[in-house]
Order: C-alpha cells, then sequence, then structure tokens
C-alpha cells in the first residue's frame, strides 16, 4: 500500500520516586505531538488503592518543586494522560521542572512521587509506528517471522 508511511517518533520517559515516606513509584512519558506534548503517568501504588491522585507539572526540581505550571489530569486506578498546549523544545526549554503526584484532592500538600524532568539524553526513547497517510492513525509496528515454504514432504516445488 503506497498510503502507509513509517514514522518514527521519540518519548522521554522519567522516574516517579515515592516521596514523604509513600511506596508510590512508576514513570512519566513526555511524548511530542506536533506542537504539543502528552503527559502520560503510570504509578505503582503498594499502598491501599486511592482512586485519585492530583497531578501537575511543577517549576523547579523534586523533592520540594515549586509553583503548578501545568495542570494534569488526575492519576486514576494508576494512569493518567494529559496533552498540554506547549510544545516539547517550549517545555525543556523552560527546565527545571518536576511532575509531582500528590497524595489526595484533599491532601494536595502530602506528595506522593515526583520525577524530575531534565534534559539528559538517556531519558530520549524511540518508538516507530506505521501510518496510514489518508487516515493518518497511528498503527503499532508488529514483527512477523517469515513463514517456511520448504515443503515438508521431501518434494522439491518450483
Amino acid at each position: 500500500n503506497e498510503n502507509v508511511a513509517m514514522v518514527k517518533s521519540e518519548y522521554r520517559l522519567f522516574k516517579l520516586i515515592p516521596q514523604m515516606g509513600s511506596e508510590i513509584g512508576g514513570e512519566v512519558v513526555l511524548t511530542p505531538q506536533e506542537n504539543k506534548v502528552q503527559v502520560s503517568i503510570n504509578i505503582v501504588d503498594k499502598g491501599p488503592v486511592q482512586e485519585v491522585r492530583p497531578a501537575h507539572i511543577h517549576l523547579g526540581t523534586c523533592p520540594t518543586p515549586g509553583a503548578v505550571k501545568y495542570p494534569l489530569s488526575p492519576v486514576s486506578g494508576g494512569k493518567s494522560v494529559t496533552v498540554i498546549d506547549v510544545s516539547i523544545d517550549q517545555l525543556m526549554g523552560i527546565l527545571p521542572l518536576a511532575v509531582n503526584v500528590h497524595k489526595s484532592p484533599t491532601e494536595t500538600k502530602v506528595y506522593v512521587s515526583c520525577a524530575d524532568i531534565t534534559n539528559d539524553p538517556s531519558a530520549i526513547m524511540a518508538s516507530s509506528t506505521i501510518e496510514n497517510a489518508q487516515e493518518g492513525t497511528p498503527v503499532p509496528v508488529v514483527s512477523v517471522p517469515p513463514v517456511d515454504t520448504t515443503p515438508t514432504d521431501g518434494a522439491t516445488r518450483k
């Protein structure tokens, strides 16, 4: 199909570190989307399951970040996905920044997990997708092993 193109994209991966005695860790993934950034948070909550945990990108660094720069969708069921209206270059241009996950909507001063956003090249990961040029819909790349066409009956085929 001539309307299919391979699209390589980069995303940045940062580790969420438990804070204030919590056991909540995880990861933050920043994925560029044209002139925006998708912020995905995945936490591993070893304590009692908390339905909703507020999350933000703050100015400053862990463990004591400053003011909220970008509000994010609350973490629910261990996940949060938010698209913020800033490019990855603009975001990296205002470092230092930190992603902070709070204990609950009523206990936002209690930080349970924090990740520093850095320009560390080791945080940059690559992913590949196949994009249908007509639809613009990304499709994950799946590797399929080659089919063995050797006859099993000992005969030779042309």
